[in-house]
């Protein structure tokens, strides 16, 4: 399977091929593999990328890890997939999307704010998705927790104006102090489920 979106879906008897060739104007469809089913809604754009709703089960086969390994030493790629396992194992919100030079996965929390607040890529850079948290007391108080945090765990410093901001970190930076992010998101999504405002 090449990097990015990619896996086998079936419509009327016939198989096709979901392949990074998309487009917003793909309706939703019922794909099917050995290893999971999802469902892929109309396809959108999340930062410029095509993505597909998955909910439930292992993604192998969208390509990601594949692509992801070849770009990472065994430590990183560890600390990707361990970061994406802890991220199904809380029953977070997955979406794929494709880009020119990378695929990437982005997490979101179903009952808390239907916006993704990672978004980690196959040369294992991670963007923090401040920009997306914005337009109500209790999501900006959300934004203001999460990079407090953010800042304490990686040794950052951020700016207070984070309407516009998603800083990345290289994973180098990110992939040391990951078992503290991990507690951090854990600990952020059990504080603010409920609020999808």
């Amino acid at each position: 399977m090449s990097a990015g979106l990619g896996f086998a879906y079936t419509r009327g008897g016939t198989n096709h091929t979901f392949s990074r060739a998309l487009t917003s104007n793909i309706g939703p469809r019922t794909i099917e593999s050995r290893y999971w089913e999802v469902f892929a809604r109309k396809m959108g754009t999340v930062m410029g990328k095509s993505v597909a709703t998955v909910r439930y089960g292992s993604m192998e086969d969208t390509g990601f890890f594949e692509a992801a390994e070849e770009h990472l030493v065994n430590s990183e790629f560890a600390a990707v997939r361990r970061l994406y396992d802890f991220a199904i194992s809380e029953g977070y919100e997955i979406k794929w999307g494709t880009g020119k030079q990378t695929g990437s996965f982005s997490v979101s929390a179903l009952k808390m704010f239907q916006k993704s607040f990672i978004s980690v890529f196959t040369d294992g850079r991670m963007w923090l998705n401040f920009g997306l948290f914005q337009g109500s007391d209790s999501i900006e108080e959300f934004r203001s927790d999460f990079a407090k945090g953010a800042e304490k765990i990686f040794g950052i410093s951020l700016p207070s104006d984070l309407d516009s901001k998603f800083p990345s970190l290289d994973i180098k930076d990110w992939s040391p102090k990951l078992e503290e992010f991990i507690n951090l998101l854990h600990e952020l999504v059990s504080h603010y489920s409920g609020n999808d405002t």
